[in-house]
């Protein structure tokens, strides 16, 4: 009969599978933490698109309104500039802001 050691892991196993779970860890945590700041990104994006689109649309529907205008609001924690001008007899909006990963982005909305 054959003696057969039954005593549970052994230290080198132990070690080595602790190593292979802190090397998971340490390859996921930085994809994490950058797609949480894109998330953060495109939400922002988003809503300052979304803000850009009723800032037009109101100054279509106002014949009084000054164009070129250019104003500043803060939306989600962002400084974001509105700029209006008149291009070939469309209505031009343009935004402008800083993103989480601190580089200016721009959008534009044309109506008529």
């Amino acid at each position: 009969m054959l003696f057969h050691n039954h005593k549970g892991f052994s230290l080198v196993e132990t070690f080595a599978s602790l190593s292979l779970l802190l090397l998971l860890i340490t390859t996921s945590l930085p994809l994490l933490i950058h797609v949480k700041q894109q998330e953060v990104v495109l939400s922002d994006r988003r809503h300052i698109q979304s803000s850009l689109h009723d800032e037009l649309i109101s100054m279509l529907h106002l014949s009084n309104s000054t164009i070129p205008t250019e104003y500043e609001r803060t939306i989600q924690d962002r400084t974001v500039t509105f700029t209006f001008s008149i291009e070939k007899k469309n209505i031009k909006g343009c935004v402008q802001w800083q993103n989480a990963n601190e580089q200016t982005e721009n959008f534009c909305l044309y109506g008529k």
